[in-house]
């Protein structure tokens, strides 16, 4: 019996190759696939809180007015706006097309910017100025850590937010909720679990596989794993 011109003849050996380079490509495109969707980048903004002003009972309507500045509000709201920087790379000046600001509309007007906060504190606060219901902010830079929180008063209406920008090559997405990142990674990971389960058992198919079809998609299933709990880590670094 030839054993050494035997062993890359042998159907079992095949297979497992086979294992071992579809394990490789999926950790290979999965690797593709964050440094694609995690661009060097990132901008997020988000309404962090609203909080009324002036409420009244039921049949008062009317009856409580609040002044500011000796003016009259007739539907006034504190709103805490957050922009958060994350990526590779700070967001410069250059990255502003135009020149132009970025402008996030809070849905009713603006009465005045009560307070900008940036942290770190090493990293100066960008230009912020208000015209009519939105923020502009810049040109200015933004750092690849930075946090910058901008409390408002308002007036007019049910607060919102939604953002026109002219920055170049920076993704820019409004913060999502905790619950649907959490949901999302369950998902994957009992997705990825059940792949694993199936895999074990179809593998045990052929003689001597089994252990590898196993091992193959736990890997797969750690790699997946890993991926989402640093995503989930970045998630509430954000917050």
């Amino acid at each position: 019996m030839d054993i050494a011109g035997g062993w890359y003849t042998s159907g079992t050996f095949w297979a497992a190759a086979a294992v071992v380079v579809a394990v490789l490509a999926a950790v290979a495109g999965v690797w593709v696939t964050l440094l694609v969707g995690f661009p060097r980048r990132r901008l997020y903004y988000g309404l962090r809180a609203t909080a009324p002003l002036l409420t009244a009972p039921t049949g008062m309507e009317g009856a409580l007015q609040l002044l500011y500045r000796g003016k009259p509000l007739a539907d006034p709201h504190v709103l805490t706006v957050e922009l958060v920087s994350r990526g590779r790379k700070d967001i410069s000046n250059d990255a502003y097309n135009g020149s132009q600001p970025l402008q996030l509309d809070v849905g009713s007007r603006i009465v005045e910017i009560l307070q900008i906060t940036s942290e770190p504190e090493t990293l100066d606060a960008p230009q912020v100025a208000a015209r009519g219901t939105r923020l502009r902010i810049g040109p200015s830079l933004i750092g690849k850590r930075h946090q910058i929180t901008i409390s408002v008063l308002t007036d007019g209406g049910p607060p919102s937010l939604t953002c026109r920008s002219p920055l170049v090559d920076v993704q820019i997405r409004q913060r999502i909720d905790d619950r649907t990142t959490l949901t999302w990674a369950l998902a994957v990971v009992a997705g990825m679990m059940a792949i694993a389960a199936v895999a074990a058992i179809v593998g045990t198919s052929v003689r001597g596989l089994g252990w590898l079809t196993f091992v193959g998609a736990v890997l797969a299933l750690l790699t997946v794993a890993g991926i989402t709990m640093a995503s989930m880590q970045d998630w509430r670094s954000r917050r």
